[in-house]
């Protein structure tokens, strides 16, 4: 199984569109064997007159309910969640009436942010995790000069010259656990 990821917000809709169709088309992959991973979204980052990013009202609950119609229908495969902590985790598989549980969940992972306990809380309930920004986010639009990068991390180096590994093998081995861990490189 090979797994895309595209949003609005890494504007790459098209490009990996048109690779997709091009790659289907030519055989080199049948469209059965990807899972693709998109979020919606019309504004990148929403914000009031303080330049405070405003957050959703959106109903997760509600929204949920509607996309297991689509499952139902057979229109997707299965449903997933980004940035879902435990607890939130939790209410959605307490919910009396799910028929589709989360089948993955997309966080932030890293050597500077683990989420081992997350993980582990999602694995134990049968949730795939896919981990985004494994190499940290050096050109992240709010990044600042003096952030360090999980590259030049002296612990990092130290591992890449006692292992003879690349900086992004150690930052992704980092949180590979048993079970389903994916790595999405478009964030």
């Amino acid at each position: 199984m090979l797994a895309f990821e595209y949003a609005y917000l890494y504007q790459s809709e098209t490009e990996i569109g048109d690779a997709l169709r091009e790659k289907t088309e030519e055989w080199v992959v049948r469209r059965e064997d990807l899972f693709i991973v998109s979020k919606a979204g019309e504004e990148l980052f929403p914000a009031d007159g303080n330049g405070m990013i405003i957050p959703s009202d959106t109903d997760c609950l509600a929204t949920w309910e509607a996309t297991e119609e689509l499952v139902d229908a057979g229109v997707v495969k299965a449903i997933g969640v980004s940035n879902f902590n435990c607890k939130q985790i939790d209410q959605f598989l307490s919910k009396p009436d799910l028929r589709h549980k989360p089948a993955n969940n997309k966080i932030e992972s890293h050597p500077y942010l683990p989420q081992e306990e997350l993980i582990k809380f999602c694995q134990s309930k049968g949730i795939s995790v896919t981990a985004y920004r494994p190499l940290g986010a050096p050109n992240w639009p709010w990044s600042k000069p003096e952030d360090i990068s999980l590259f030049d991390e002296p612990q990092i180096k130290e591992i890449v010259l006692k292992y003879n590994k690349t900086p992004a093998q150690v930052n992704t081995g980092h949180s590979i656990f048993p079970g389903d861990i994916y790595f999405s490189y478009l964030c």
